[in-house]
């Protein structure tokens, strides 16, 4: 009962969340939906060791991650049960925004 081995994801519980691969694979999409450059995206673990959990956080319209980056690196508590988690933190790309008259800034969605 290895639910990773077979490939086949008809085999898998129903009640099982795919991974982010997965997720992408089936969405048709050439890329994991995370696989971004470093220039935008950053990452951090805290506190320092092998991550056991992650955390994506997506900054609001307008916005960048890098205030949020040291916000969290500073004064977010991971709680130790949790043990290291994983930061990835994405910039959404810069395009036009409707709502604000059409200006050009990062904006996940229109």
């Amino acid at each position: 009962s290895d639910s990773g081995s077979s490939g086949n994801s008809s085999s898998k519980d129903p009640g099982s969340v795919p991974s982010l691969v997965t997720l992408g694979q089936e969405l048709r999409f050439k890329l994991s939906p995370l696989g971004l450059s470093k220039e935008c995206c950053t990452e951090f673990v805290l506190p320092k060791g092998k991550p056991k959990c992650g955390l994506v956080w997506m900054h609001g319209l307008g916005d960048d991650e890098s205030g949020w980056a040291d916000m969290l690196e500073d004064e977010f508590m991971v709680p130790a049960a949790l043990g290291p988690c994983k930061f990835i933190l994405p910039r959404a790309p810069r395009q036009r925004s409707s709502c604000n008259d059409g200006e050009i800034l990062t904006s996940w969605f229109d």
